[in-house]
């Protein structure tokens, strides 16, 4: 997602939002797009990534369009709203929008545990403190930075893989994360 997300965003950035991209910052959006494709590539042969991943592929453009709308209108509305009831509401309207599939899927759980509550809290409250961050960030950095930003969870992620589910680290994880950072550390020169 990220990747198109980038892409989208910084053509938005260009065209609707009339913000000026030096060619340093197109290659380093360039550079950072590329490490998380090689990242999600993985080494994987053509075959496989083409056997029956092409909808797949598709879907997560359709996401990163989505996202890339969101976050177009996130900045658009700081101008009017502040950012915790921007957030408040579009999460709201997401909320509402999400509970429909969910309950007409039957697979709908009523029962209570606590762990899972507890789980539900936490994630609920580090997701509400990561969006007021990113939409207050959104201020003072320009549309088309928001996604490389966003897009440093993929190292985290990695990471998090690493230290607490035992993931294998490849040479392409490796090599994908060291172009991300070099374009990541050249997009504010």
């Amino acid at each position: 997602v990220w990747p198109a997300q980038t892409v989208f965003l910084g053509l938005a950035s260009i065209f609707i939002f009339k913000e000026k991209i030096t060619k340093c910052n197109l290659l380093s959006m360039f550079l950072c797009v590329l490490g998380i494709g090689l990242i999600s590539w993985n080494g994987a042969s053509l075959q496989e990534l083409l056997s029956g991943q092409l909808f797949l592929t598709f879907v997560f453009i359709l996401a990163a369009l989505g996202s890339a709308v969101f976050t177009m209108i996130q900045k658009r509305l700081l101008d009017s709203m502040e950012p915790a009831y921007s957030n408040l509401s579009m999460f709201t309207i997401s909320s509402i929008i999400s509970f429909f599939p969910a309950a007409l899927s039957g697979n709908f759980y009523l029962g209570f545990r606590l762990d899972s509550a507890l789980c539900l809290l936490a994630l609920g409250a580090i997701t509400g403190i990561a969006f007021l961050m990113i939409s207050d960030s959104m201020k003072t950095v320009p549309l088309y930075l928001v996604p490389v930003i966003q897009s440093t969870t993929v190292i985290f992620s990695i990471l998090w893989g690493i230290l607490f589910f035992s993931e294998p680290l490849t040479l392409w994880i490796i090599l994908g994360s060291a172009v991300f950072l070099v374009g990541l550390v050249l997009i504010r020169n």
